[in-house]
């Protein structure tokens, strides 16, 4: 399984890959040959091969655990999958899901209110190229491109970047001539591993089955989970923080939820929760840290929920402790105190592919005044920490995609002993 969740960590560098791809849009595409992509940003110069047949095209390249990875696009019928050659997989992906990683999708919103202007001929790799200038209302940097009329294809574009930098893409080695049918083809052995909306109407199914069994699930705060009929979630908490909960119910009738609360292993009686939530309603159970509660019992009798559980320090205590949960298409913003120390922890918790994916920017101001952006990638329970001094950072941003989401985040912070 381990070599499943790798085959996605690829994705960030896809996103970069594929938004360079975006600008290489192809309409009517009646060409055939390879290429070699080279594509040189700040932190490095990434290589992937490149095959177009027609409508079709396929890359391959490695992921960040330096196994294979190939990526098959239909752009006419907008399907695109996902390979791993060695585990023999392959997964499909819904045109939302592949938004960031789709040249046409890309080449659609990226060049949104874009100017195109010509500005003569030049010879790229080889061939003659029409060069093009792309400019934006408002913005003093302009996007370069060479486009070949023979590959009906830009060979070369040149993306200005924040502090003068530039992202460079280039295709070398481009050999004209007819490709491979099989290479546009999922091989007849890969196995078929379900998208997650396929798993999500999979666990609605379930739920209004009358076979359907109790799924018992056992997790550690902060935590978040979709949940559907006769699911019982068990969260171990920290008995000397406040637990806070939210219930969503993703269901278009009523949801029916029990929440029990333990301490040294015996239930809380008095302090049981019995809602039943409206559709597209929320409910918003939370416990004092008096109770010295040390697991949550949430139990589903009815519907499908999302379902998270949170913790935070009590205002009198020395370290300040603040936790989140991030699911698909979700942000968060952080503030960190002046005077204090930070430690800012985030873990993956995907229980899709297996990957977490997130963006992540701190600030010197109130959200102003960037001091670094990065791509996380982490694994099922591989943690990620920062460590700040007093005034280093102020804020911070983090954001999810559509998929390969679920990052729990805890911050602490303190102030320091003179």
């Amino acid at each position: 399984m381990k070599r499943k969740d790798c085959f996605f960590r690829n994705m960030i560098l896809l996103l970069f890959l594929c938004f360079y791809l975006a600008l290489f849009g192809i309409s009517a595409l009646t060409q055939e040959f390879s290429a070699r992509i080279k594509i040189t940003q700040p932190d490095g110069t990434y290589h992937f091969d490149y095959f177009v047949k027609n409508h079709l095209y396929r890359l391959e390249g490695k992921d960040s655990s330096e196994e294979p990875m190939i990526i098959i696009a239909n752009r006419q019928d907008e399907s695109y999958l996902g390979l791993h050659p060695i585990m023999k997989f392959y997964k499909e992906f819904t045109r939302e899901e592949m938004f960031l990683f789709n040249p046409i999708i890309g080449w659609e919103m990226i060049t949104k209110g874009y100017e195109e202007e010509k500005a003569g001929g030049e010879t790229i790799a080889g061939f003659e190229c029409e060069k093009y200038i792309y400019t934006q209302q408002g913005t003093n940097s302009a996007i370069e491109a060479w486009y070949s009329p023979e590959l009906k294809q830009r060979v070369k574009v040149i993306i200005p970047l924040i502090n003068s930098e530039q992202g460079i893409f280039e295709l070398l080695n481009i050999q004209v001539g007819v490709q491979d049918e099989e290479k546009f083809q999922v091989p007849a052995d890969y196995e078929r591993i379900t998208s997650p909306a396929e798993q999500m109407q999979e666990e609605e199914n379930s739920s209004i089955s009358p076979t359907s069994s109790i799924r018992l699930i056992e997790e550690e705060s902060p935590v978040g989970r979709t949940l559907n009929s006769g699911s019982v979630m068990q969260v171990r908490v920290i008995p000397s923080l406040e637990k806070n909960l939210m219930i969503e119910n993703l269901s278009d009738q009523d949801a029916s939820i029990t929440i029990t609360p333990f301490r040294s292993g015996e239930s809380i009686a008095n302090q049981t929760v019995e809602k039943t939530i409206s559709p597209k309603g929320k409910t918003k159970p939370s416990f004092s840290n008096s109770l010295k509660i040390d697991r949550i019992e949430i139990k589903i009798n009815q519907g499908i929920v999302k379902a998270t559980v949170l913790q935070e320090s009590f205002f009198t205590d020395e370290i300040e402790r603040n936790e989140y949960y991030l699911f698909e298409n979700s942000g968060q913003g952080l503030f960190f105190g002046e005077d204090k120390q930070v430690k800012l922890t985030m873990i993956g918790d995907s229980e899709t592919s297996g990957i977490s994916q997130c963006e992540v920017t701190f600030f010197k101001g109130e959200y102003e005044d960037p001091i670094k952006k990065l791509e996380i990638s982490l694994q099922k329970g591989e943690e990620r920490n920062w460590d700040f001094q007093p005034g280093e950072v102020k804020t911070m941003d983090m954001t999810t995609g559509s998929s390969n989401a679920g990052v729990k985040v805890i911050l602490e912070q303190w102030v320091p002993k003179k």
